[in-house]
């Protein structure tokens, strides 16, 4: 039996599109940070309230991050940039693609779930922009540069894609976690 090149070549080209994870723009995790200190680099899901957390992005791209938390209870929160690494207020950060960014490890600022935020599923947004003005406006902030309603968040979250492959203007990577008691 002959098989020709063109339906092997065919197979072998689906095969790999279909087997070949695709890259995500914002590469990113949560740790504990005792698992961080210990050199855990995989992430973890789940938190018990009070521990300390380490979150840790790498921007296929470079241009401009804020990150926010959704915890189970409460509006959105800023974790990134904050008043511990920008004192004037700034509410998104200028980054470099390729580079690691990790928070709450011991020579950045401490980050926990504290009790008042509740038990159940959370989410962090990693929000990377090409350009300024499409970061969140200071206005739309609830507190400026800390917090912002879940509702204003929501719709501005909404204009923006996890895109897997080519990357856009206005990118967003969720990092879903659960507190436990």
């Amino acid at each position: 039996m002959k098989i020709s090149c063109f339906k092997v070549c065919s197979v072998v080209v689906l095969i790999a599109a279909f087997s070949t994870p695709a890259l995500s723009c914002i590469d990113g995790f949560m740790t504990g940070l005792s698992d961080y200190t210990g050199g855990d680099r995989s992430g973890k899901k789940t938190f018990r309230v009070e521990e300390f957390l380490v979150i840790c992005v790498t921007p296929k791209q470079s241009g401009y991050m804020a990150i926010y938390d959704s915890p189970a209870q409460g509006d959105f929160e800023q974790l990134y940039p904050n008043v511990m690494t920008h004192d004037q207020g700034e509410t998104f950060s200028r980054v470099s693609g390729g580079e690691t960014y990790c928070f709450g490890t011991s020579d950045s600022f401490p980050m926990y779930h504290p009790s008042s935020e509740g038990l159940g599923r959370g989410k962090v947004s990693v929000v990377l922009t090409a350009s300024q003005d499409q970061q969140l406006p200071a206005e739309d902030f609830e507190i400026p540069g800390q917090r912002v309603r879940s509702g204003v968040m929501n719709r501005y979250l909404s204009i923006h894609s996890e895109s897997q492959g080519k990357c856009t203007d206005r990118e967003v990577k969720y990092l879903y976690y659960d507190v436990i008691q």
